[in-house]
């Protein structure tokens, strides 16, 4: 009878020693999940940030060629202003003597031909406007 009980408590030890290790093991596994999970998360966190941060780069980027285009369509403006003024006084300077016009008809052609060249520059101007318009809605459409 003794040794069937010392068999049967060896038996329970074993088992029960056994159960311990199984539980140490499942929690063991359940660490290394948690600890996966939460690098996985980490790693995701980080890239949601590296793509925030690229986002706002990119945004920055995109405001800074829109003001540098914004820059050169002034600029143009301005060229094309100057140039305007330019050929408005281009009679003046090849010495038509506008008081001397009088009832003349012809004498009219100076300040036609300078309004005539006005209006061809504001019309290339209107016209290379709205190229530029153009290739500017296509890039911010990228």
């Amino acid at each position: 009878m003794k040794l069937a009980a010392a068999n049967s408590l060896d038996a329970l030890i074993n088992k029960t020693a056994w159960r311990l290790q199984q539980h140490a093991l499942k929690q063991q596994q359940e660490r290394q999940q948690q600890h996966t999970l939460n690098q996985q998360q980490e790693q995701q966190h980080t890239l949601n940030q590296q793509q925030e941060q690229q986002h706002t780069l990119n945004q920055q980027q995109e405001k800074q060629e829109q003001q540098h285009t914004l820059k050169q369509q002034h600029t143009l403006e301005q060229q094309h202003v100057e140039a305007a003024g330019a050929q408005a006084a281009l009679p003046v300077a090849d010495g038509v003597d506008f008081d001397s016009f009088g009832n003349n008809s012809s004498a009219a052609t100076g300040p036609v031909f300078s309004a005539a060249l006005e209006l061809q520059a504001a019309h290339a101007y209107v016209e290379k406007q709205q190229k530029l318009d153009g290739l500017l809605r296509e890039v911010l459409s990228y």
